[in-house]
């Protein structure tokens, strides 16, 4: 359909008066949604009176409303050729521009109406508007202030004023006026959802949930105010009700990727991953480019140890944002526990590079030195990390933990246990500190002070998860009441080799008259089960149906008062089955050699796993000796597998080592065992086995300092790192020790 031209019809058929009651009735027309009536009148007008600018203007404007969008503005065009100074028309082809999203021109034609009108309303509102919209909220202030100036009462432009001060970050200006648009209108919805914005902003989640609340009761149905109402629950602690808030939302707009992404996170906290993988999954198919929840979804797959598909999260997300220092830091996370610990500490540097005073990036940034065996500079980032940390008791204590840390791997013990103290001093039941203290006092043999400490490893994240499955009736033993005539029910707490360790315990309560059922490992029972006769061993799920006294095997020594001196040792603790050694013995055939067992890597999940295993490559001086050398790795990884199976030195049992009473059984036919500190280790040695214990130089505690042999294994000898990483000059005395050994 073309356009009408006034230049080429100059007929006038219509007078003025019968113009307008035509005009007027195509305009009551349009207004009720009759645009094909009102279309009809229009070109009615202007067929008999083609230079109407008031029906080319209305015309055009039903045109574009329409989706005839280009022969619309066409006529809005003439209008405005006809009459320059039109506002309505300025006012109302803005507008249409602006709701085609076409910002640029629609800002441009509400700033030619206020030029022609200063004090329109409309104009000044869906100006201030545009201008938010494309981040320029001063300039959007200004126009709502314009407005305000000379319609104080105007509650829309009170209530946009509001989002451009939150926006500005004067979240208590933008609650007053959000207060003043609902001083004039109550039951504005949209001025209570904002409102409880700019509460939670300032830190009000109580009030502001009572604003969203009243939002919703005036419009249930009302998708932002249930989502908000969700993350002031979420803040509140509340996450039970702030998932239902979220999935309320979300019943509403499912296709909002943001609302997805913080349910995703409610159901992290509430320890559900897999639920908020989805949740976030969800949200990446709405919206892929969505770094937030790239982020997010690479925690949680962290959390399930999905370690390959998290780092390429983190990738995903470090694609859009490349600088973004959290993410970098949550990479360098995932790529540590990796052991690409290299790549690691590039990663925080080019955090810190952004961010030079991220604490946390120079905490890992400290913890990835540390690991890599640089304790010098680790300690210089944590004394970064501890100089940003906040002043609040928890982040503070948190740096002073991390400081001490670094002190202890540099041996500077005393320095350390002054960090732990003024951290406790700060923060007297932080987990951690009192845990790490403990762990230092029982590695320098302040074991009367160290034992009562070591409790507190019951409320720290690392250990907690050992006993939280346990809730058993009646008391806990701790020394006080008399064991005689009771029943004891010791159970195992943590790794295999503290289960090993420390089953010696129950004899211990046996000599005090207990009886005594001891829950062991499952992979455990068979080689424990009738290692004193006196005690019952059951599986680790097990407990018995009766008891009057229960305890962790890791609370006996504090229970029965060890010291350094009193730490009850015998030479074995518990042995092979004896068929299974001859048939281990028939196996390896007549003994022409020294025959010597070798494990030279513990627990992979294990925190201290990177100081106290070494690489298989490291032990080519020891394997050059002349002994037979059999392997007592279960797992290999996969770096030293290929190695280890290509030694012409070495023979391999894995397959067949399926239970540790098989492994024990193999070693009952060996001369010597050496091993880094594991549970082989801790088997060889509770056999009373000759057994050499390769160690860091910061050792787990137990090994205490400064000392070749341990007392709780007087069969083992310890071999010890003279300096951090030194697994060279560990593995060079062990040769040189074992040559006396095969000469003895």
């Amino acid at each position: 359909m073309s356009s009408l031209d006034p230049t080429q019809n100059s007929q006038n058929s219509l007078g003025d008066e019968q113009a307008a009651h035509y005009f007027s009735q195509a305009v009551a027309l349009h207004q009720r949604g009759q645009v094909a009536q009102a279309e009809a009148i229009y070109r009615k007008i202007l067929a008999g009176r083609a230079h109407h600018a008031e029906a080319l203007h209305m015309l055009g404007l039903l045109m574009v409303q329409t989706q005839r969008t280009d022969p619309g503005f066409a006529l809005i065009d003439q209008a405005l050729a006809l009459r320059p100074d039109y506002v309505g028309a300025h006012y109302n082809r803005a507008m249409a521009l602006a709701q085609l999203g076409r910002l640029e021109q629609a800002l441009a034609g509400f700033e030619r109406t206020l030029a022609l009108s200063p004090g329109h309303l409309g104009a000044l509102d869906s100006r201030g508007a545009i201008l938010a919209e494309q981040g320029r909220p001063q300039a959007a202030l200004d126009s709502f202030e314009r407005l305000l100036a000379i319609k104080p009462d105007h509650v829309r432009a009170l209530i946009n004023r509001g989002v451009v001060l939150k926006t500005l970050q004067q979240p208590q200006a933008a609650l007053e006026s959000y207060d003043r648009a609902l001083t004039i209108e109550p039951t504005s919805a949209e001025a209570l959802n904002n409102r409880g914005v700019a509460l939670m902003a300032l830190e009000r989640p109580g009030e502001a949930l009572a604003s969203f609340e009243r939002a919703l009761a005036v419009l249930p149905g009302y998708a932002d105010a249930h989502f908000n109402r969700a993350m002031a629950l979420k803040l509140a602690g509340r996450l039970d009700e702030a998932l239902d808030g979220f999935d309320r939302s979300l019943a509403i707009n499912p296709a909002n990727p943001v609302g997805l992404n913080h349910r995703a996170l409610v159901l992290a906290a509430l320890k559900r991953p897999d639920d908020a993988l989805a949740s976030l999954d969800r949200a990446l198919a709405i919206r892929p480019a969505y770094g937030e929840a790239l982020v997010n979804r690479g925690v949680v797959l962290a959390s399930l140890k999905r370690l390959d598909e998290a780092l390429a999260s983190y990738e995903a997300a470090l694609a859009i944002a490349p600088d973004d220092a959290e993410t970098l830091n949550n990479r360098a996370l995932v790529l540590a526990q990796m052991d690409r610990l290299d790549e690691a500490l590039a990663a925080l540097d080019r955090a810190l590079a952004v961010r030079p005073d991220y604490a946390d990036a120079h905490y890992n940034r400290g913890a990835a030195l540390k690991a890599l065996q640089r304790p010098d500079e680790a300690l210089a980032s944590y004394d970064r990390a501890l100089a940003l940390a906040p002043e609040d008791a928890k982040a503070k204590a948190k740096a002073l933990v991390q400081y001490a840390a670094a002190l202890e791997g540099l041996m500077r013990l005393d320095d350390a246990l002054a960090c732990y103290d003024r951290a406790l001093d700060i923060a007297p039941d932080h987990a951690e500190a009192r845990f790490n203290k403990s762990l230092l006092l029982l590695l320098t043999g302040r074991f009367e002070e160290g034992w009562p400490l070591y409790e507190s490893r019951l409320a720290h994240a690392e250990t907690a998860a050992y006993v939280a499955s346990r809730s058993l009736p009646g008391p806990a033993w701790t020394g006080e009441t008399p064991l005689a005539g009771k029943t004891l029910f010791a159970y195992w707490e943590q790794g295999f080799g503290d289960t090993l360790q420390f089953c010696r315990y129950a004899s211990v309560a046996a000599d005090r008259g207990a009886r005594v059922i001891l829950s062991v490992q499952n992979d455990l029972k068979d080689l424990l089960a009738g290692f004193d006769p006196r005690v019952e061993v059951i599986g680790g799920d097990q407990a018995p149906a009766q008891f009057d006294l229960h305890a962790s095997l890791l609370s006996l020594p504090l229970a029965f008062a060890t010291t350094s001196g009193n730490i009850p040792s015998a030479p074995a603790y518990f042995k092979a089955d004896a068929d299974r050694a001859r048939a281990w013995s028939a196996r390896l055939g007549p003994k022409t050699r020294l025959r010597v067992g070798l494990a030279w890597t513990g627990n992979a999940a294990h925190r201290n796993d990177h100081n106290r295993s070494l690489p298989f490559r490291a032990l080519a001086p020891l394997l050059s000796t002349d002994a037979e050398w059999i392997c007592l790795q279960k797992d290999f990884r996969e770096a030293d597998r290929q190695p280890a199976a290509d030694h012409p030195a070495l023979t391999i049992f894995s397959d067949d080592l399926v239970s540790f009473a098989e492994t024990a059984a193999l070693i009952e036919a060996l001369d010597l065992v050496i091993a880094v500190d594991t549970a082989v280790a801790h088997l060889a040695a509770g056999m009373g086995k000759p057994t050499w214990i390769l160690l860091p130089f910061y050792p787990d505690w137990r090994w205490r300092l400064d000392r070749d042999e341990s007392p709780w294994h007087p069969t083992a000898r310890l071999f010890r790192q003279p300096r951090p990483g030194d697994w060279a000059a560990v593995v060079e005395q062990a040769r040189v020790e074992l040559t006396t050994f095969h000469d003895a």
